[in-house]
């Protein structure tokens, strides 16, 4: 199974712009290379617009942001790998917030390997949590992939 590589820089950054946009959902795209054994994060671009329009539960994603990311990815000789969004929570006790993708999310992911001819390959989340008034972020990518579904 490939692994995601996405270096400390890129998460940090990630995180900041992430709490900072807290409660609203942020939102980048995911540019860097695919080899045999991983998926290499090199880029992330932040649409500039990408928040308007987005709430806690929902980001209003726009299909023209993949092609200045596919631009900006040509330049630099990488490709575009997919997307990633958070999800905010606010936790008052102990319990648990997950990283795990909406059904809106599989449904995103569906359609951007669709439109992308096979090309987007990773979902991102980044759960943003605020506890007791400190903020903490954690991530996990998920391959977007078409499991077997029979209905009987």
């Amino acid at each position: 199974m490939p692994k995601v590589v996405f270096p400390a820089a890129l998460s940090r950054k990630l995180y900041t712009r992430a709490k900072k946009a807290f409660p609203v959902e942020e939102y980048d795209i995911l540019i860097g290379k695919r080899t045999r054994n991983d998926f290499r994060v090199d880029f992330l671009y932040f649409p500039v617009d990408r928040l308007n329009g987005s709430t806690p539960d929902y980001v209003k994603t726009d299909v023209n942001w993949f092609e200045t990311a596919q631009e900006m990815a040509n330049t630099l000789n990488l490709e575009v790998l997919g997307d990633i969004h958070s999800h905010c929570y606010i936790v008052e006790e102990d319990g648990t917030a997950g990283t795990d993708p909406s059904e809106a999310d599989w449904e995103w992911a569906e359609s951007m390997k669709q439109v992308s001819g096979g090309k987007y390959k990773l979902l991102g989340i980044v759960r943003v949590l605020k506890k007791k008034g400190k903020m903490s972020c954690r991530t996990r990518f998920w391959p977007a992939v078409d499991l077997p579904v029979i209905v009987k």
